[in-house]
C-alpha cells in the first residue's frame, strides 16, 4: 500500500488495528481537498490506534521545508508554535523521534490512498480463498464425517431409520431392511412408518410422532406391537430422537419378540411356583444368613398366625421359645459355615397370640457357584398334635408302669398265698386224720 516495497512489506505484518486502518483510508473520496484527505487519514489513524492525538506533515525534498500539515487533537496554532521554533523536518522514513513523535515521509499521498484500495482488494481476496479453503476443508470434513456416520448407521447391528415430519422413512439401515421385510428401494422415500405398526396401536405413535416436532412432551422409549411385511406381528423397543433444528427424527428398533415370550413363560413359570409355594401342606420358608425371614409360605403364616408382610424381615430369633434360643444358634452355624448340609430337629414356636406350638424343622443351605451359602430353606411342619398325643402317651405310660408296678406286687403277694395254700394242702390231710384219730 506504500510506494516503496519496505514500506510495502512492513505494513504486510501490521496487526489488526492497522490494517482495519488502511481499510478505512481505502475509502476515502480522492476528490477531497488533499488537506481534508490528510486530516481524515489522521483521524482513521489515530482513532485505530487509541492515540489521543496525531500529525501528517508533507515536506519538500529539496529543500527540506515544510509545506503542509494536518493534524487530529491539537490546538490550531500548533503547527505555527512547533514548526516556528525552527525544528529540524528530515526527508527519509528513518525513525527520527521529533518533539511531534515518530513519523514516515511520504512522497504521494494520494499513492497512499490507492494502495490501501489496492490492499483492501488484496485481502479480500486472501478473505475469499480462505472461506473457500475453509468451505472445502469443511465439505471434506462433513464427507468423512458422514462416511463414518453411514458405516455406524449400517453396521450398529439395530434396526435404524430416519422419519420424515409426514411420516415418510428417508433412510433405512440394513437391519430395518431385514426386519421389515422389504428392500431399501421399496422403503425410501416410498412407505411410511405407520404401515409397519399394528392397527390397535396407530392413534398412540401418532400422537408421539406429531407432538414431539411441535415440542409436547413425548416418550423417547417405549414398546409397541409392529407388522412386518409378511403380517407377522413383533413385540419391538424403540428409542426417538428429533434432529436438532429439522423435522426429523431419527429411530432405533429392537426385536423383543422373544424376550417378551420368555418374559411371559417366566411369569407363568413364578405363578405356578408361587401357587404351588403357597399351597403346600407344609410350611416353607426362605432365611437369609444373619437370621432374618425373606420368603415364607401361607403354611406357615397360618402355623404362627402371622401375616406375610409381618414375617418377611423378622429375625427368626423372635419366633422361637425363648428356651430354645441357645440351640437355635448352634443349629444354624455347622450349616452356614459349610459343616453341615442341612439338618432335622424338633422346635417350640411362639405363636402372635403367645400361644406354644411345635414344629419339626428340616433346615437346608442354598450355595453359590462358589460354594458360599446364599440363604438357607426351612420346611416346617406343625407336630403339636404329636406333642400332645406323646406327652399324653408318656403320662399314661407312666400310670401304666404303676399299675403294672401294683400287678407285680400283687402277683408276688398271690404267689406267696398260694406258697402257703399248697403248704396248707399238703399237711391238711394229716392234720385231718390226726385230728380224727385224737377224737376217736
Amino acid at each position: 500500500m506504500y510506494p516503496d516495497c519496505k514500506m510495502h512489506n512492513s505494513v504486510r505484518n501490521m496487526p489488526t488495528l492497522a490494517l482495519k486502518a488502511l481499510l478505512d483510508i481505502s475509502q476515502i473520496d480522492l476528490k477531497y481537498d488533499l488537506t481534508q484527505i490528510l486530516e481524515e487519514i489522521v483521524t482513521i489513524v489515530a482513532q485505530e490506534m487509541g492515540a489521543h492525538s496525531g500529525t501528517i506533515t508533507l515536506v519538500n525534498e529539496e529543500n527540506g521545508e515544510l509545506e503542509m500539515i494536518a493534524t487530529f487533537g491539537l490546538p490550531d496554532d500548533y503547527s505555527d508554535k512547533v514548526y516556528s521554533e525552527g525544528v529540524p523536518i528530515t526527508t527519509g522514513p528513518s525513525g527520527v523521534v521529533l518533539k511531534t513523535g515518530k513519523y514516515y515521509a511520504v512522497p504521494n499521498i494520494s499513492a497512499v490512498i490507492e494502495n490501501a484500495r489496492l490492499y483492501s482488494k488484496v485481502l479480500q481476496k486472501k478473505t475469499e480463498l480462505e472461506r473457500e479453503i475453509t468451505e472445502r476443508q469443511c465439505a471434506e470434513e462433513l464427507k468423512i464425517a458422514g462416511e463414518r456416520y453411514r458405516a455406524t448407521f449400517e453396521s450398529t447391528g439395530t434396526a435404524m431409520a430416519i422419519l420424515e415430519e409426514d411420516t415418510t422413512i428417508s433412510l433405512a439401515n440394513k437391519e430395518f431392511v431385514r426386519l421389515s421385510g422389504y428392500s431399501k428401494e421399496e422403503l425410501e422415500g416410498k412407505k411410511s412408518w405407520t404401515e409397519f405398526a399394528a392397527h390397535e396401536e396407530l392413534e398412540r405413535l401418532r400422537k408421539y410422532h406429531y407432538g414431539r416436532r411441535k415440542g409436547e412432551k413425548a416418550p423417547t422409549s417405549y414398546e409397541f406391537k409392529a407388522i412386518d411385511r409378511e403380517g407377522n406381528l413383533m413385540d419391538v423397543y424403540i428409542n426417538v430422537a428429533v434432529i436438532p433444528k429439522t423435522k426429523e427424527s431419527v429411530i432405533s428398533i429392537m426385536d423383543i419378540t422373544e424376550r417378551k415370550r420368555v418374559e411371559e413363560a417366566l411369569r407363568e413359570s413364578e405363578e405356578r411356583f408361587r401357587s404351588l409355594f403357597d399351597n403346600l401342606s407344609v410350611g416353607v420358608a426362605m432365611i437369609e444368613r444373619d437370621g432374618r425371614v425373606s420368603a415364607v409360605n401361607k403354611t406357615v403364616c397360618h402355623f404362627l398366625d402371622y401375616s406375610q408382610e409381618e414375617l418377611i424381615g423378622m429375625p427368626l430369633s423372635e419366633l422361637i421359645h425363648p428356651e430354645d434360643l441357645d440351640a437355635d444358634r448352634d443349629l444354624f452355624k455347622p450349616i452356614i459355615n459349610g459343616e453341615e448340609d442341612n439338618c432335622l430337629v424338633d422346635k417350640r414356636y411362639v405363636r402372635k397370640g403367645g400361644e406354644i406350638v411345635w414344629g419339626r424343622l428340616h433346615l437346608s443351605g442354598v450355595k453359590d457357584d462358589e460354594g458360599h451359602i446364599k440363604y438357607m430353606t426351612a420346611i416346617c411342619e406343625d407336630i403339636t398334635e404329636c406333642k400332645l398325643v406323646e406327652k399324653a402317651l408318656l403320662a399314661k405310660n407312666s400310670e401304666l408302669a404303676s399299675v403294672f408296678a401294683r400287678c407285680k406286687h400283687m402277683k408276688a403277694a398271690l404267689n406267696r398265698s398260694e406258697q402257703k395254700y399248697k403248704e396248707i394242702a399238703e399237711f391238711l390231710p394229716d392234720l385231718i386224720y390226726k385230728t380224727i384219730m385224737l377224737d376217736a
